[in-house]
């Protein structure tokens, strides 16, 4: 017996083999991971930089090219006020002749275009001019009264055989009418020779672009672009996507030349021109290149000094693992809770079933006394029958609770044999069982509780039917001494029938609700609205709603609706006899600190007579019902009708 106490004390757990290879598994991913988020990383801190670098470009280029823009503007209104202050069209020629050469350089040409198209003054006298009362720029600021600048798409002069931009503004007389056109022609590469002041990498390309996507100017490399290689019309420039302001910025392949690229792309302010920048993106990723390929060497030679260890401590535990195999192979088999432990209930022995009941490792199990893991209030049934074991010699199908390791309990059912000192024993988890009894016996008890209810709630069912009946009946009792046509009568079944609806719609949606006990006031008012709105054919009208989320009984929802009914009803009816008029019915729920306040209003003809004096049925049924709710009733008669109910508290409750 002491040897096979020996013996159990003595074993440790051998290692395994495979917690030693998922470790090393989660580092060589882990390792391998950090390279590649390295790699990412170093890419993503590249490309911004380029992205950084093509955006403090556009920002220098932007404000270069606006202030170009700017000052032909400003040049082009000034000779416009010149024009229309009425200077005679030689003195604009002698004008035009001082202030283009002034301007050699951005300006070729300046006309003055009468009405009729033709040209009346010119900066060249030896200008041979041509009509231009056909041209597009002109039909634009005939048709058009817009007095700003219009840009043109470059054109390539038929005489000069230089490109240029046509600048145009609108003339008008005195009286505000058209009288003529301010025609600039500009150079474009005005703007490359701001451009090549700009220092920029190799690979490099901007340009001035409109959003259908015309080039007007630009350089690649340093020089500028040919315009009359056609490059003059592609979709949004480079074929891409651009946000709803015009902005683009990222990696695309380039409409110039099919270069992949670093691109940003934006528009200048307050104009249709945008400027863009574009970086070859083969040069930035170059060095990304270099260091990549020095991180991926880096993790080659490390992950295989890494395997190589592995192999190495997996053969050495294969050792070890052999001498513990044969011991755990009996106790690895079974599927019940297995243990060997003393008669002082020390635990000497347990199986894997253990780990996996109770979440502790066998390291924490073993050695320790079983009682530690026994429920409080276990303890003293435990001990009874530690006891009766001696005198009995076997216990059989004794129920305990043990402590898992996450603090809950599980029901273990014993059967144990001593031996000598020891105690030899098998158990079974019967938590599920112990739990589903549980649950029966909850379910069973449920199923009683909602019997009670629902025989509760047949009750009051019927209860509620015999007095709705009732109102019913007395609403059709009151309807029919109304009745002295057949016309009267099929008014009076469409009025009886939507009275009785409105009371349905309560149980409808009292029914669906979980307690019974309550509807929401705000989806009712809404549900009989357009309830009532269809079946009158008013789709006319306009139903305006601000309505608190409120709750109320049946005893508060039914009479409501039923004046809601009225109200509505008679509203559709005679609030608005021109069908040409705008119809607008309002309804207002709100909860105030000692009732709740409904109102329907709506901006109709109104009462012909005095609010107060009204006494048909349906008034008189207001009336009658306000009262039987305890509220309060206010009619005014401005502006179309206005009806006030305030329902005490008591009669309502918030959601």
């Amino acid at each position: 017996m002491a040897t096979w106490r020996g013996t159990l004390k003595s074993r440790t757990p051998a290692l395994q083999k495979q917690p030693v290879l998922i470790l090393g598994l989660l580092v060589l991913l882990g390792t391998w991971f950090i390279t590649f988020w390295v790699v990412r990383k170093d890419y993503q801190l590249e490309r911004g930089r380029g992205e950084e670098y093509t955006r403090n470009l556009a920002t220098v280029l932007e404000k270069h090219a606006s202030g170009t823009f700017s000052q032909i503007e400003s040049s082009l209104l000034l000779l416009r006020e010149n024009w229309e202050g009425g200077i005679s069209p030689e003195e604009m020629s002698n004008l035009l002749q001082i202030f283009v050469a002034s301007r050699s350089s951005l300006f070729n040409l300046i006309s003055v275009i009468d009405a009729s198209g033709q040209v009346v003054a010119t900066n060249q006298p030896d200008f041979d001019p041509t009509f231009s009362g056909d041209r597009p720029f002109f039909l634009h600021h005939r048709e058009s009264p817009w007095r700003g600048p219009l840009l043109g798409e470059p054109t390539l002069g038929r005489l000069t055989g230089k490109w240029y931009l046509p600048v145009s503004l609108r003339l008008e007389d005195r009286e505000g009418k058209f009288s003529g056109v301010l025609l600039a022609s500009v150079n474009p590469f005005y703007f490359s020779g701001l451009f090549q002041e700009l220092q920029m990498d190799r690979g490099t390309l901007i340009y001035l672009f409109d959003r259908q996507g015309t080039v007007y100017t630009g350089l690649k490399d340093g020089h500028e672009l040919d315009l009359a290689r056609g490059i003059t019309s592609f979709p949004d420039s480079t074929g891409h996507e651009v946000s709803d302001k015009g902005t683009f910025s990222g990696v695309a392949v380039s409409g110039f030349d099919q270069v992949r690229r670093i691109q940003h792309h934006r528009p200048l302010r307050n104009r249709d021109i945008h400027v863009a920048v574009e970086t070859d993106f083969s040069f930035w990723m170059q060095r990304v290149s270099l260091r990549r390929s020095y991180y991926l060497i880096m993790q080659i030679i490390f992950s295989a000094a890494v395997i190589l260890g592995i192999a190495h401590l997996r053969q050495l535990l294969a050792s070890r693992e052999a001498a513990s195999r044969e011991l755990d192979r009996f106790f690895s088999s079974a599927i019940d809770l297995l243990c060997i432990a003393t008669s002082q209930g020390t635990l000497l022995r347990v199986n894997r079933e253990w780990e996996k009941t109770l979440g502790y490792p066998l390291k924490e199990i073993e050695n320790t006394p079983f009682l530690s893991f026994v429920h409080p209030d276990d303890l003293p049934e435990t001990l009874r029958m530690l006891e009766e074991l001696k005198s009995r010699g076997r216990v059989e199908n004794f129920i305990n609770r043990y402590r898992r390791k996450d603090g809950q309990y599980r029901y273990i059912e014993w059967r144990t044999r001593p031996h000598g000192d020891l105690l030899y024993a098998a158990a079974r988890d019967i938590t599920d069982r112990i739990r589903t009894e549980q649950r029966l016996r909850a379910a069973e008890e449920e199923l009683r509780q909602q019997l009670t209810e629902k025989e509760t709630l047949l009750g009051e069912l019927n209860h509620r039917v015999k007095n709705n009946l009732s109102v019913v009946a007395g609403l059709l009792n009151l309807q029919a001494e109304e009745i002295e046509s057949p016309e009267e009568a099929v008014n009076a079944l469409v009025k009886s029938r939507d009275r009785i609806m409105a009371m349905s719609m309560v149980h409808q949606m009292l029914y669906s609700t979980r307690d019974c006990s309550s509807i929401s006031l705000a989806e009712y008012i809404r549900e009989i609205s357009h309830h009532l709105a269809h079946a009158h054919g008013h789709r006319r009208i306009s139903l305006e709603f601000d309505l608190e989320e409120l709750f109320a009984g049946v005893e508060t929802a039914i009479p409501l609706g039923i004046i809601l009914n009225e109200l509505i009803t008679n509203a559709f009816k005679h609030a608005f006899p021109d069908p040409r008029e705008e119809a607008t019915l309002r309804m207002t729920l709100s909860q105030h600190p000692a009732f709740m306040r409904l109102t329907v209003c709506d901006n109709g003809s109104g009462f012909q007579d005095a609010p107060s004096e009204g006494t048909s049925l349906g008034m008189t049924l207001v009336r009658m019902l306000v009262k039987q709710i305890g509220g309060t009733l206010t009619i005014r008669n401005t502006r179309g009708c206005f009806f006030q109910i305030d329902v005490p508290e008591g009669g309502s409750r918030r959601s």
